[in-house]
């Protein structure tokens, strides 16, 4: 699911600010992430122009420190920006489009907006994230949990959306 497209350029603009030794490994990782970060960023703001707002900004923010996102995760790094503005820029008002981050913690509604929503494996949520896998599994399960605990009132158009059945697990076609 992950595709390279957009924002693949090279060397031209404030990309070049990115030392030369390190500027390829940039560009990949900005080629690799771009289009699946502004995938998830307009699930999570409503809106492609704040997506498009959001993703741009947490790649010239990693573009600034690119070269100490090198010494641990760049995804994991780059995730937590991405997640920090996506709330800078959503609410959970009424007629969210995909309100799953009003019902669940930050990382629960991110791995099931990821591997529900955008239908991404649990390995490549995991490599988006900048996490393990079995952190993902386990934040699925969990997640899962939280939502089967819900009142029927709270949510039952979501959580019939997303599985397909009524709010506490019980199939629709029965």
């Amino acid at each position: 699911m992950m595709r390279a497209g957009h924002g693949s350029g090279l060397a031209t603009g404030p990309e070049s600010s990115v030392p030369d030794r390190f500027r390829l490994e940039y560009f990949a990782f900005r080629q690799l992430h771009h289009d699946a970060y502004l995938d998830y960023a307009q699930v999570r703001t409503g809106s492609r122009v704040r997506a498009v707002r959001c993703v741009e900004t947490v790649f010239d923010r990693l573009r600034d420190i690119w070269q100490a996102a090198l010494r641990g995760s760049p995804a994991a790094q780059a995730w937590g920006m991405l997640h920090e503005q996506a709330n800078c820029h959503s609410d959970c008002g009424a007629g969210h489009v995909w309100p799953i981050h009003c019902l669940l913690e930050g990382r629960q509604a991110d791995v099931v907006l990821l591997h529900r929503r955008l239908r991404l494996s649990v390995e490549e949520a995991a490599d988006l994230m900048g996490v393990p896998d079995y952190t993902v599994r386990g934040l699925l399960r969990s997640a899962d949990r939280a939502l089967h605990a819900l009142p029927p009132c709270v949510a039952p158009v979501f959580t019939d959306a997303l599985y397909g059945r009524g709010a506490h697990g019980a199939s629709a076609a029965q």
